[in-house]
Order: C-alpha cells, then structure tokens, then sequence
C-alpha cells in the first residue's frame, strides 16, 4: 500500500472514529489536576513472569542506564539523558532536515546569529528560534529566518560493527567519517534528528518517544510491539515466546537507542552481542560511583570507588527468573542470557526509570489530598506563593493551558493512562477557534513549531487492526 492509500485510509478512519468516540472529557475550566503525589506508576500486566526481585532490576537498570560501556564508542543513555533527564549540551548538536517528508535534507544551512552551522557547531542565544517573523506578533508579516536543521542530540561515531570490546571497552569497528557529520574529512558524533525528551515522569506516557512509536505494548525484543509479529525471546529448552507487555513503553523505548548506528552503536551490532560484551563485565567499570548513590551505594566497589561490586551476569541472575537465562546449548549463536539480553536491559531500564518522578514541587503538596479536579481556591494556598497561585489561574483559566497539558503530569500523553481502560482517551474532538470541531490525538499534537512537511509525526501502520492509524491521525 502507497502513502497517498495509508493516508486517504487513516483519513477514512478519523472520519469514523469522529463519528463513533465520546470525546474525552476534560476538567472544567477553573478545576486544578491533583497532585503527581496520588497517581500510581501504571501496573503492567505478566511482570512477574520474568522479575524475580524488583529492587534488584531497578538497581540492575541503574547501572545499565549510566554504564559508559553500553554503546560501541562510550555512549550511555546517560550521555543525553544527563540534566533532569535531557540534554542541555550546545557543541556539534545540529542535525540538517534529516525528516523532511520525501525529500530529506543532508545539507547544513547557516544559523540566525550568521554563525556557519554544521557538524561541530557551538549553538548560541541568537540561533534561536529557527523560524522567525519579521515581527514575531505577526505570523503574516512575512519570514525573516527560516531553516530545518533542527537542535538536537550527539550520538555515535560513524562505523561498522566487526566485535564486541576486544580491547577491554568499546566495541571493535571499522571507523569511517560519515558523509554528513564531518569536518574537513574528519568524522564527529552524528546527531539525531529530533532532541532528546526527558525521561522525568515518562513512565506515566502512554507512547515515547516524539513520534510515538515506542509501544504501549513491549515485545521483548524492539519498540515496535505487536507490530513486529515475530518478536521472541527464548526459554531455556530453547522454545521461544511472544512477550506482550502492557503499559511498557518505556521497555519500548529503551530497547531503540542500542540498535540505532545514530545513537549508540556501530552499524550493524545485534542486542546479543551488546549482551556477549556486557555481561560478564563489571558493572560501570571506569565510572566513580557516589557512596551516598541511593540506589547503587551498597553495591560500590568500595576498594576503588569505581563500579559495582561482581559482574552484570550475577545482577542479572539476581534480578530475572532463571527460565530466562539458565539455558544451555546454543540459541541461535548465543548463550540464552545474551540471546535474551533485549528483555534484561529494556526492562530494567523502565523499572529504574519508574523511579524518576517529579512529585514534590509546591503544587505537588498544594494539591495532595484532592483526587479529583478541584476548585482551587480549596487547596493549601500557603503552600504557593501569591505570583505561583496567579500563574496557576492564568494555567487553568485566562491561558487555558490546561486544556493540553491536562492531568497531575500536565500532559496530555500522560493522562490517557488513568483510565482503567487503557484505550480511553487517546482521542479526542476539539473545538478550533473558528467554531469547527477536529479529531485529536491527545499525545501526540502538531503544535506548529515546525512546518509539517519537514516533520511528519503520524506514524501510519497496523496495530490492533486499525486502531494505530486512527491514534496518530491528530500528530
């Protein structure tokens, strides 16, 4: 099916789905969300098929997440998700229009400030924003600066994955400088094309990543769910299962970024090996760990102050039921603990990450106690000061912020998850400032920011027959 078929069918379907869904209800205007404090991490279903000691993955993902090991050249998840979960970082963060809809862009074009732009670029105040009015009140007084290199985030080296750390760290690759992030022949890191999200609060979001294509629906294996019919991870007699994970789309989103040559790896490295290299390896090995680290400070090597104490094949073992990993024989090329090694990191990456919630800001405590939309004028005031209680009625009322980022996580990709149907709310119709009525998709919104020919964010495809298409009609 061509993409003109896949939109004039998700076009079809928007059409029914306006027809057919209630249109999710919001809180009344003057109503305040409750606190972050009330609303619980969403239970996934079939956990405890694979989790042994939930303490112990969280600890495992801990060290997973910030292990400098991870990727082929010294790239973590930590790398990007470094300040309250994101990437301030400002050098050789530049991507040129990489997601332009058919047509990519592989050129970099000059910055706002008149700076040259580029690989290796330092990004100052004055390149932003990317597009700009002649005054910036007026979007019809014509376009000062526009461009669709975007800001965003360094990753790997160029290369072509032949082994797993045969000198004791990073990945064995042939090295070449990439075609479009290079200096004079010279390769730096590639960068990607969107920024990097913060994971704070991210277990609350119904999808991850921009585009939404980290499922709600973990496989095991990659982000794609139910999608990818033939994900599997193996049991230790050598059969293999489809795992079907439910409010998982942080296990989705961690199981990307190791599999992606822009992100973490050399071209063509398998999870398997990622896992071959990592497992008996000592945890964080060349990373000073905090004695006070409230998660790994009891497992610190406390002779060196570097790493954990044993090997990721002992956390591991630990943490995960041995039906995943006591295994013998051969599994497709692989001990049955690196065959499944896609499940121990994704998995424990989202446990730790489940940890990561933001829920003692005033409002938190402003709002603890009230579950439902309350008038706020009934909440603790002193727990806000007078410019933040103003803010806060400019929030819900005159600014009507509100009405997308809606819920105790002030998002509207967060909120859809309590319900106890997990697909209520997911769209929902908005009445536009002409008086007409749209479908839109709660998470996932087309804010503007970017023309949407240089960005497409629908990710048209099959899930639950045609439900996706449907969901991603409003992004």
């Amino acid at each position: 099916m061509n993409n003109l078929s896949l939109i004039n069918k998700a076009l079809r379907l928007c059409l029914l789905g306006f027809i057919a869904l209630q249109a999710n209800t919001l809180s009344a205007a003057g109503k305040a969300p409750p606190s972050l404090k009330e609303i619980k991490v969403p239970h996934v279903n079939k956990l405890k098929d694979f989790v042994s000691k939930e303490k112990e993955v969280i600890l495992l993902g801990k060290a997973f997440f910030w292990d400098l090991q991870a990727g082929s050249d010294g790239q973590a998840c930590a790398s990007c998700h470094f300040r309250a979960g994101a990437d301030l970082r400002v050098k050789n963060q530049l991507a040129p229009g990489l997601i332009r809809e058919n047509n990519p862009d592989t050129i970099f074009q000059p910055t706002a400030s008149f700076g040259q732009g580029g690989p290796n670029y330092t990004l100052v105040g004055d390149d932003f924003p990317f597009h700009q009015f002649n005054d910036p009140d007026d979007r019809n007084s014509g376009v000062a600066f526009t461009t669709n290199d975007t800001a965003s985030s360094q990753g790997t080296f160029g290369g072509k994955f032949v082994s797993g750390g045969d000198d004791g760290l990073n990945d064995t690759c042939d090295n070449f400088a990439d075609p479009v992030f290079h200096v004079g022949g010279i390769g730096v890191r590639k960068v990607e094309p969107r920024h990097t999200p913060s994971v704070i609060n991210a277990v609350f979001n119904f999808r991850n990543f921009w585009d939404g294509r980290a499922n709600n629906v973990f496989n095991g294996v990659d982000p794609f769910g139910l999608r990818n019919g033939n994900a599997r991870v193996f049991e230790k007699n050598g059969a293999t299962r489809k795992v079907d994970l439910r409010n998982s789309s942080l296990a989705s989103q961690a199981s990307g970024p190791p599999m992606s040559d822009f992100e973490m790896i050399c071209t063509g490295r398998k999870f398997a090996e990622m896992g071959r290299k990592l497992i008996p390896r000592k945890p964080l090995l060349i990373q000073q760990v905090h004695p006070n680290d409230s998660v790994l400070g009891d497992k610190r090597d406390k002779d060196t102050g570097l790493g954990l104490k044993g090997t990721y094949e002992e956390l591991i073992k630990k943490a995960f039921k041995k039906e995943w990993w006591e295994g013998t024989g051969d599994f497709d090329g692989f001990r049955q603990i690196e065959a499944n090694f896609s499940l121990f990191w994704s998995l424990s990456i989202q446990l730790y990450q489940s940890t990561l919630i933001s829920d003692k800001a005033p409002y938190d405590e402003f709002a603890k106690g009230k579950k439902e939309p309350f008038d706020p004028q009934d909440g603790k005031t002193d727990k806000l000061t007078a410019a933040e209680f103003r803010g806060l009625q400019v929030f819900l009322d005159k600014g009507k912020c509100i009405n997308c980022h809606k819920g105790a996580e002030f998002s509207g990709a967060a909120s859809v998850l309590q319900a106890e149907n997990q697909e209520n709310g997911l769209v929902e119709r908005m009445i536009m400032g002409g008086g007409g009525v749209a479908l839109y998709d709660n998470g996932f919104y087309n804010i503007g920011v970017t023309p949407t020919n240089e960005d497409v964010m629908a990710y048209l495809g099959q899930e639950d027959g045609d439900l996706a298409i449907m969901h991603r009609c409003g992004g």
